[in-house]
């Protein structure tokens, strides 16, 4: 043989073997076959082969559903790089597959790739960690642990009907977690159920899980309408279900600070916390979290829910008008108070002497709107009195206060009247008067302020301070008066023994400077006892008898004189003069 034929003979051999390594020298692998339940069509998962040589026609797919029958072919064709093959299955048993890829580059050998079954197998079961509540958008999240298989493609999330009990898949999620819109679940609501399923390539769902839900917090007004009483604000909740709890911890927060604060622990059986509220007219946020048994740090965080504790409405008015010296030991007070609500609602009456802190009610149940009280027995030439109005809330709990009022005092040593001003009036609103101590018109002589030089003492004259309150066009719109000081003059009562209705001295009466009216009254008799006439002693009597003069002759009178200072009577017999 030449040496151009050996060359020949030797490259057809390296071409020969050339081609055949680089055509289909590896069989197709099988990565797993897959049943559709519903329809029973396999569908065959592998890595293809390769056809350098173009000599691939097609794949065939056998299969057997027992190990003693032989395979038979259930599909042909594909192109040489097809990652699956399906075909229907005579039935829904556990079939065992292979394919085989026709040809090799010879064109005759069929290259096989191994068998598998047909996965039916469920994943193995897994577990909720816990159902929560996100504190900030109040969404449910529920989360678990990654399952242990290495064939997993996610984790099937379902809820439970809560009208059949179905359950009704939510989301099929690679994650490890799934946060449900509001929509879906609304943590406000209780009863949610949640469950989750492990799947695998296949779509073979895992066991369900037992069912979860998260606590769901409430407060119902119904049950605290005397929270304002109370001062405690009662919350409940429903049980985590899901695991064992151990303990709830309750946290709170207020619209004061708005940071939470834990409001304290109650055992895993206890569904309700009594809160105590810090303070009244604040808003108060509330979530209850459980702790899971024996398991640490599981959690699950409920709803927050909000309560607005308002405390009663102020009064719509609670004020002293003035207190006022009417007469020695008599002050009169006025008020005006408007209750929120007709309901419930009471006031007080209160004063105590200005350099002492005990406080008296004089009346514990004043009349809603305006009104005057007279207090008495009080000791208004020495002693000044602060008066207020006190509002009691339908819990009997003292929460409103007028202004202190303060009452004049005035005081008078030697020539010098002094006084304190009147509060909560402007001091500059207050004058020194005097009158005659036997007549009605009062003259303004000093202030406004104190003291006052009282320049002639031997006058029977009477004193007092006058405080008034102006609006805003400074007009008087209400006032205060002290107590009077009256000047004493020789305290002699004259009482003469006749008259002449046509004389000159037209009218039987007495005379004392330091008599003022109303301190003394005349009687006047005939004289067989029959009462002729009564009245002021100060006027005296003008020898009528029901508007017609008596005649001539005695009469009987008695005077009697009731003064701050002491008593008198006066009896006797007069003549009448014609």
């Amino acid at each position: 043989m030449s040496v151009i034929g050996k060359n020949i003979t030797v490259s057809l051999f390296l071409g020969l073997i050339y081609s055949v390594v680089s055509a289909m020298v590896k069989p197709p692998k099988a990565i797993r076959a897959c049943l559709d339940p519903t329809t029973a069509v396999v569908t065959f998962y592998m890595s293809p082969g390769s056809d350098a040589c173009g000599s691939f026609v097609s794949y065939r797919l056998y299969g057997r559903d027992n190990v003693i029958s032989p395979f038979q072919m259930l599909f042909q064709g594909g192109p040489v790089g097809s990652t699956l093959l399906s075909a229907p299955l005579p039935n829904k048993k556990r079939w065992e597959l292979f394919v085989s890829a026709r040809f090799a580059c010879n064109g005759i050998d069929t290259l096989n790739s191994d068998t598998v079954f047909v996965d039916d197998l469920p994943p193995a079961l897994i577990l909720l960690d816990s159902v929560s509540v996100d504190l900030a958008s109040q969404r449910v999240v529920a989360g678990w642990k990654k399952a242990p298989e290495a064939d997993v493609m996610g984790y099937s999330v379902f809820k439970v009907d809560p009208g059949t009990g179905n359950n009704v898949l939510v989301k099929d999620t690679a994650g490890l977690a799934y946060r449900f819109l509001t929509s879906t679940f609304d943590s406000r609501n209780p009863g949610h159920k949640i469950i989750i399923a492990v799947f695998d390539s296949c779509k073979n769902g895992g066991v369900l899980c037992p069912p979860h839900s998260p606590v769901c917090a409430t407060i119902n007004p119904a049950e605290n309408t005397q929270y304002r009483c109370s001062r405690k604000v009662l919350l409940r909740w429903t049980a985590y279900v899901g695991w064992l709890v151990d303990h709830y911890d309750i946290w709170y927060a207020s619209s004061r600070d708005n940071l939470f604060y834990k409001a304290g622990s109650v055992s895993g059986d206890t569904l309700q916390f009594y809160h105590p509220l810090p303070e009244l007219n604040y808003t108060y946020t509330y979530f209850v979290r459980a702790h899971k048994t024996a398991g640490v740090g599981i959690t699950s965080t409920s709803n927050v829910v909000l309560f607005f504790a308002a405390d009663y409405s102020r009064p719509l008015k609670n004020e002293v008008g003035h207190a006022s010296v009417v007469s020695p030991g008599f002050i009169e007070v006025s008020y005006t108070w408007v209750p929120p609500t007709p309901m419930g609602f009471k006031a007080l009456l209160q004063y105590r002497d200005y350099y002492s802190s005990p406080w008296t009610t004089i009346n514990s149940n004043l009349l809603a709107g305006s009104g005057r009280v007279l207090v008495k027995n009080l000791e208004t030439a020495k002693k000044r009195y602060v008066f207020r109005v006190l509002s009691q809330n339908p819990c009997g709990v003292v929460y409103d206060t007028s202004e202190n009022h303060i009452s004049l005092l005035l005081t008078k040593t030697g020539n010098i009247a002094q006084w304190f001003d009147y509060q909560p009036y402007n001091p500059n609103n207050q004058q020194i008067e005097e009158r005659n101590k036997q007549g009605f018109t009062w003259n303004p002589v000093g202030g406004p302020t104190s003291p006052y030089f009282i320049a002639d003492t031997t006058k029977a004259f009477c004193y007092r301070v006058v405080a008034y309150k102006t609006d805003g066009n400074n007009n008087r719109i209400d006032t205060a008066y002290s107590n009077e000081v009256c000047l004493r003059v020789y305290d002699t009562t004259l009482v003469p023994n006749a008259f002449s209705p046509e004389g000159n001295n037209k009218v039987f009466r007495i005379v004392n400077p330091n008599i003022e009216r109303g301190q003394a009254i005349m009687y006047i008799y005939d004289r067989w006892g029959g009462k002729l006439w009564q009245g002021e002693a100060l006027d005296g009597w003008n020898g009528e008898a029901m508007g017609q003069p008596v005649i001539h002759g005695f009469y009987v009178y008695k005077i009697e004189v009731v003064r701050f200072e002491k008593k008198e009577l006066f009896q006797g017999t007069l003549m009448l003069l014609r």
